[in-house]
């Protein structure tokens, strides 16, 4: 857990280096991305996840990713309007999370959301350092967080009962 609050502390320090210097906003970046990956790993590794774990870890993940798509496209690096995908899509993922949580269900992460927030991690590392190819990562990511979200809507109508799934 305390890796996970880490990446909470991260994110307004985030938001400080990239107004002083993009390059430190990024190792910034890099760290969270590891801890997050050592969180997982120590979490499953010695059995240690909790229900807590996994509604923060991926929260940390998920307003990390937030405040970074807001400074690229507060700073013309990107259009705005991933950010807003990408807020109205959590904001949709929450709403429908707490729905399910309400009546004891959870849908799990699977690999389409793994493979968005490793494409996302992609394009928020390089956008900021000028290389092109991260807008590849980007375009990838939203496509993938597009799938990712009509994945997650079957499984949640499937769940609410309004269809069959095989």
């Amino acid at each position: 857990m305390a890796l996970t609050f880490s990446r909470f502390l991260m994110i307004p320090i985030f938001g400080w280096l990239f107004t002083e210097n993009r390059y430190y906003a990024i190792v910034v970046v890099l760290v969270a991305g590891l801890t997050d990956m050592l969180d997982g790993y120590l979490a499953r590794r010695l059995e240690m996840t909790s229900n807590w774990g996994k509604l923060l870890d991926p929260l940390a993940d998920k307003l990390l990713l937030l405040t970074v798509l807001f400074y690229l496209g507060t700073y013309n690096i990107i259009s705005l309007l991933y950010f807003y995908l990408v807020l109205v899509k959590e904001s949709a993922m929450v709403i429908g999370a707490s729905i399910l949580a309400s009546r004891g269900q959870f849908i799990g992460a699977d690999w389409l959301g793994k493979a968005t927030t490793i494409a996302f991690f992609g394009a928020i590392l390089l956008i900021p350092l000028e290389l092109k190819f991260g807008y590849l990562f980007l375009y990838l990511a939203i496509g993938l967080m597009i799938a990712a979200f009509i994945s997650y809507l079957f499984k949640f109508l499937h769940c609410v009962g309004l269809i069959l799934l095989r």
